[in-house]
């Protein structure tokens, strides 16, 4: 797995740990997931997954379930945000 490179990695050096899943929904499937000492994730393609490669068709959306910007979370433990699975 290559590298993250850009404003995004120099933010995602400090305080984060990295895990990578490689082929976790078929081949060429990886996503990784940094995860921040406060518990925040940082969750995305890995640069080895296949919409990533030149070749790939490009992606023109993305839709949720839950609009996030809908959702109030409050309290310390964050009550109220949308649950990950």
């Amino acid at each position: 797995v290559t590298a993250l490179s850009g404003p995004l990695a120099n933010v995602l050096d400090r305080g984060f740990t990295r895990y990578y899943r490689l082929a976790c929904g078929g081949e060429g499937d990886d996503v990784y997931v940094h995860q921040h000492v406060n518990g925040l994730l940082v969750v995305g393609l890995a640069p080895s997954h296949h919409l990533l490669k030149p070749s790939a068709p490009r992606i023109l959306e993305v839709s949720f379930r839950q609009d996030p910007a809908d959702i109030e979370v409050h309290g310390k433990r964050n009550r109220g945000g949308i649950p990950v699975k």
